[in-house]
């Protein structure tokens, strides 16, 4: 017993040892890959959101690199004694650059696996994004004398990170090794996660195999280890229905191989939920299962709060557009709808308007991405989705909350309800003024689009959280800059 206990003490430093004093059998077969059984998560969880290790390793290597940069241009300026007693000094200012510099990648979408990052317009987003924090940073801090730093500094830094902060994501994506995997499921099932990979212009993850019968698997098995090594596998929900998977997942594997079901993996992956691999009894089971009730009423407190200090900041804005809509065309400056809200409760929605008028015998019809009926002052007012500050009113009136599916008229909603499945699903918390699905697929117009707006709203759903809300609205901050509302 006292020598187990010693192996176990050392398994982070030899997780060799620890598994074959647990499991003696271990050293049978294949030889034993030390670096495979140190048990390094691919996934890792925060909160109800779950990201690759890779996305943390880019994190860790931009905190890092800014660190260092910042450092440096401290030392740069003001020689290596001061410099680094200035950095000392200054930690509180650098931490909230640092800070608002992550955000920004962020925004700027530098932790998006499908992009490739090695293009001419990359460089110039990350010196955009530079710019923002340099001139951010250093207009605040000049009037906060206690977290003033040197504009010196912001000026070294603009000149070098954004360089760096590239070359670490190419030196990452190129020589990192991707994690081997092996699919247990249906073609289509298989077919569905390739397809999503083949997007990515950089995956850690490689597909070295799919097994539609876990007999198949079982005897290819060897062969994986002995010559490509096996990482994960990654199994579809009908392979829980078997004895002998269940066998598998209770027996002792050589390998610290991880064990991820398809559709959740998906799901980690592209933001939306793969409706067709769910069952449809455990998929509205997880669905209630995340709408906790804390969750429900911090988001309240959160929406009623911040609602206030924006409608208050907004006065002086509403009142310019609405005198601009009084001069652009005739009608009134609101815009009233019935829209279907939480639990299917219809409200009326108020906007400023940006159409003309709906003339006698017209019928109501969604908005296009380029509509006709949209005024002058109205296209200008969507593209900076100032028409949507009036549903702060419906905010406060518990109506709406900041982010959560977007709302939609209630004879569309019913045509929906008909054509997609599950479509009366999105209504399980409250509807929105921003969604995941509105920064992911803006404009669903034909059947297919809708039905992926679905999938992106019942992701949302599943991971109803603050720290989800958050996501969403640095996502927002990246559609308001580069693409009208709808």
């Amino acid at each position: 017993m006292m020598q187990r206990r010693r192996y176990r003490f050392f398994s982070f430093l030899a997780p060799s040892l620890a598994e074959e004093a647990e499991f003696p059998g271990a050293t049978d077969g294949p030889p034993y890959r030390p670096r495979r059984a140190m048990r390094r998560p691919w996934m890792i969880r925060v909160g109800s959101l779950y990201f690759s290790r890779m996305k943390w390793l880019l994190l860790f290597g931009d905190l890092v690199i800014l660190w260092a940069v910042l450092l440096f241009s401290c030392v740069t300026w003001y020689g290596i004694p001061n410099g680094w007693r200035y950095a000392l000094d200054s930690g509180l200012p650098i931490s909230l650059t640092i800070g608002l510099y992550l955000v920004a990648l962020y925004v700027a979408d530098f932790y998006n696996p499908r992009d490739d990052y090695i293009r001419a317009r990359k460089l110039v987003l990350a010196y955009a994004a530079g710019g923002v924090v340099t001139l951010l940073g250093s207009s605040v801090f000049y009037f906060l004398v206690v977290l003033r730093l040197s504009r010196a500094v912001f000026m070294i830094q603009l000149m070098i990170a954004p360089l760096l902060l590239l070359l670490w994501r190419f030196a990452l994506y190129r020589l990192q090794q991707p994690r081997t995997a092996v699919i247990l499921g249906s073609p289509s099932e298989a077919k569905l996660l390739q397809n999503l990979l083949q997007e990515f212009s950089f995956s850690d993850l490689r597909i070295a195999g799919t097994y539609e019968e876990l007999s198949e698997f079982q005897t290819a098995l060897p062969a994986l280890r002995e010559q490509r090594g096996l990482d994960l596998v990654i199994h579809s929900l009908a392979c829980l229905e078997r004895q002998e998977f269940l066998d598998l997942l209770a027996t002792p594997q050589p390998d610290a191989v991880e064990m991820y079901s398809l559709p959740e993996l998906y799901e980690w992956l592209s933001g939306k939920v793969a409706c067709e691999v769910y069952p449809p009894q455990l998929l509205v089971a997880q669905l209630l299962a995340g709408r906790r009730t804390y969750r429900v009423r911090l988001k309240r407190i959160v929406d009623v709060v911040c609602s206030l200090l924006l409608l208050l900041v907004s006065i002086p804005i509403l009142l310019l557009c609405a005198v601009l809509i009084k001069l652009n065309s005739n009608g009134p400056v609101f815009y009233r709808q019935a829209r279907v809200g939480t639990r299917g409760r219809s409200f009326y929605i108020l906007k400023l308007r940006t159409m003309t008028v709906l003339e006698a015998g017209q019928q109501i019809r969604s908005a296009q991405a380029a509509d006709l009926r949209v005024t002058a002052v109205g296209r200008w007012l969507r593209i900076f989705h100032l028409d949507e500050i009036p549903q702060l009113i419906n905010v406060l009136r518990g109506e709406m909350a900041f982010v959560g599916p977007r709302p939609w008229v209630v004879p569309c909603s019913e045509q929906r309800k008909e054509d997609i499945p599950l479509y009366s699903l999105r209504t399980l918390v409250p509807q929105g003024i921003t969604g995941w699905a509105q920064v992911n697929c803006p404009y669903p117009s034909d059947l297919v689009g809708q039905r992926e707006a679905l999938a992106y709203d019942l992701y949302y759903i599943k991971n109803f959280s603050l720290l989800m809300d958050l996501r969403v609205l640095l996502r927002t901050v990246r559609a308001v800059l580069s693409k009208p509302s709808r």
